[in-house]
């Protein structure tokens, strides 16, 4: 196994976390046969808690709607929250589609299916801002669409070599992850009306090695679930146990662990056809998932935890305050099986892409 040091120029200051050793941890990448370790080297925060506590949280079912159903048929996936209110992509027609919390049908956002101003050909990912308009992921032509809250298209990011991935909402805009043979970054932030603000996470590329650029991308591959509390962008990688913060112009305000703990899984790079970028994309892994998918409930962001599922006979849910990544607590709740979720408040609303469902539920969560 060969050995190669890729260290991640981390803009910003990271004097706030004098106080945290410095940690070098590394992801295994398999690259045309060739194994390779990329280290990343930063300030990493530990949990002050060792162990799991747990709370009892009452659910209470509040709606269950089908895709199967004759009458309104869909494929749900990627969901998305307010407070009076969940959407979700439908696979089947290309569309947003807004219903309340007892189930019940709002209306249809967008134009579908399509390669015209506000058509998708392969939707991937959603959000909306505080002032309704929403944001959407179009892998089939690598671009981000934005759409007001009645659908009627706003505008269109073109992304000419490389592929936008998941997103979220600020209230000033929308933050977009990257990745493809030109990436320079991970994230890039867009303002309301399109125009590209920043972009941050820059990476090192080291030229005595043959590898594509972004093989050597910190916390690779790329694939997370990506939250903003507060202006402030939090970004939970799923194969790496930590939380990551970023402040408001990019710059890292903190590393800190999960409760999680697992070694560094192995990526395989290979060619995908789905992104049309030969050989810059994960196409599979040896290992656990460690983060499969997160929510902020208020002040706290909550981590649905793929290890914690394995020691437990249900789902687990880890509990975190956002601004200070600190654990709190732990939910084991009975889903069923689900593909993700996400919460606002306390509604929690589950989906299945398998079965084509969409459940809801009131949590009720005893505070002091």
């Amino acid at each position: 196994m060969k050995a190669l040091t890729t260290i991640i120029i981390l803009f910003g200051s990271l004097i706030s976390l004098a106080s945290c050793s410095e940690s070098t941890e590394g992801v295994v990448v398999e690259w045309r046969g060739e194994e390779y370790i990329f280290p990343y080297k930063y300030r990493l925060e530990a949990q002050q808690n060792t162990e799991r506590s747990f709370i009892d949280v009452e659910l209470q079912k509040r709606m269950q709607i089908s895709g199967l159903d004759s009458s309104s048929p869909f494929t749900p996936s990627w969901l998305d929250l307010d407070s009076t209110s969940f959407y979700f992509l439908d696979g089947m027609s290309g569309s947003i589609m807004q219903y309340d919390y007892d189930g019940n049908y709002m209306k249809r956002i967008s134009s579908g299916l399509g390669r015209g101003p506000g058509e998708f050909e392969y939707p991937f990912d959603l959000c909306h801002d505080a002032v309704g308009n929403f944001y959407q992921v179009d892998l089939g032509v690598r671009s981000l669409v934005s759409l007001d809250s009645k659908g009627k298209f706003r505008w269109q990011k073109f992304f000419k070599e490389n592929s936008p991935g998941n997103i979220a909402c600020s209230n000033s805009g929308v933050i977009v992850s990257v990745a493809g043979p030109e990436m320079g970054h991970i994230f890039e932030s867009y303002s309301v009306q399109g125009e590209r603000e920043e972009a941050f996470t820059h990476i090192v590329n080291n030229d005595e090695h043959k590898l594509a650029k972004n093989v050597g991308v910190f916390g690779m591959p790329l694939v997370g679930s990506m939250e903003v509390w507060d202006n402030e962008f939090i970004f939970i990688p799923k194969y790496i146990p930590q939380i990551i913060r970023y402040g408001p112009e990019g710059e890292i305000k903190q590393a800190i662990r999960t409760m999680d703990k697992s070694s560094a899984p192995k990526i395989i790079f290979g060619d995908d056809d789905l992104y049309g970028l030969p050989g810059n994309f994960p196409v599979g892994f040896e290992g656990t998932d460690i983060n499969l998918g997160s929510a902020l409930m208020g002040d706290e962001i909550v981590i649905w935890s793929q290890l914690g599922n394995e020691q437990y006979d249900y789902h687990l849910f880890d509990v975190y305050t956002a601004n200070t990544g600190r654990y709190q607590y732990s939910m084991i709740l009975d889903l069923g099986d689900i593909s993700g979720f996400k919460i606002h408040n306390e509604n929690l609303v589950t989906y299945n892409t398998a079965t084509y469902e969409i459940i809801g539920y009131q949590m009720n969560i005893p505070r002091d």
